[in-house]
This record gives C-alpha cells, structure tokens and sequence, in this order.
C-alpha cells in the first residue's frame, strides 16, 4: 500500500482493526487538511469525537462484515475548519493469511454535490410556496368577484330607491 497509494489518483487510506491511521497518501491528506502526523493516531485525535465515532463506526461494520461499505461523511478540515462532505467507501483489509486486519478507503469530496441537492430541495420547497400562494391568489379573487356580483346588485337597488318617496316604503 506504501507504494501503491501515492500513485492512486484518489485519496486513499487505511486504518488497523483499533483504528489507527497505518498509511494515508498525499490526495487524502491534501482533501482533510492534515499532514502525515495522523499516521499512527486514531481519528479521535484530530477531530471532533462525533465525526471520529462516525468514521470509527463505519470501519467496525467493514471489519464485523467483511463487506465494502460506503457511507457520507461531513468532516470539519484538519487546516481551516470548513466543513466538507465526503463519500467514503472502505473495504476490509487482510493479511496474508486471509484474516481481516483493517480497513482500505477511498473518500471523495461531495460537498458541492449535497449542497447543489439541499438547493433543488429549497427550490422545490419555494415552488411549491409559490404555487400554494397563487392558488389562494386565485380562490381570493374568485371569492371577491363572487361576493362583488351580489353586492353590486344591492347597490343598484338601493340606489334605486332613493327616489321612492318615505311615506311609500314599507316600514
């Protein structure tokens, strides 16, 4: 993996069964913000316990299932403390003989891609604001032309009967 992983062209690390950080290449600690001193620490070191439970979680079930599992992690970087999301996908590791000591991932930045979807989530949600709004537009103008009508005629009535002298209205 030391030698492989830097040639990859996707961020790439590995994590013992414990997981410690056993190797990480250059794209991955470029995308976190952090330098080769995570080697040999566990996320719970440099970031935050939430987000290293998270992780730590999802390498448990990679290790417990033997499975590839994929999951997205938000992560705070290491450097600037934006927060970025990251599709991460971790397969078990084995040694030679066959046995399961870690966990290989592979994490890519989503973060454009989930805020791009949390914008067309708001856009749906003002269309459909919009859309409500002009429906009751609709049914107020309705109600007002409906009751106009009546109203109208009432006046024209009363109006018309301003010219009846008092002594002939019917009290």
């Amino acid at each position: 993996l030391e030698i492989a992983a830097p040639t990859l062209p996707t961020p790439v690390y590995w994590h013992d069964t414990e997981g410690v950080v056993l190797g990480i290449n250059a794209l991955c600690l470029k995308a976190i913000g952090a330098t080769r001193d995570i080697v040999g620490r566990t996320p719970h070191e440099f970031y935050p316990k939430e987000v290293a439970d998270h992780i730590l979680s999802h390498n448990e079930q990679v290790i417990k299932t033997g499975e590839i599992l994929s999951q997205d992690e938000p992560m705070r970087d290491i450097a600037t403390g934006e927060v970025k999301v990251f599709r991460s996908v971790k397969a078990p590791l084995y040694d030679d003989e066959g046995t399961i000591i870690g966990i290989i991932g592979s994490s890519i930045e989503i973060t454009a891609e989930k805020e791009a979807e949390q914008l067309k989530i708001e856009n749906a949600k003002q269309k459909t604001f919009i859309e409500e709004e002009e429906k009751f537009r609709t049914l107020a103008t309705q109600v007002a032309h409906d009751i106009r009508s009546p109203l109208m005629s009432l006046l024209m009535i009363v109006r018309s009967c301003n010219n009846i002298p008092e002594s002939a209205s019917i009290a």
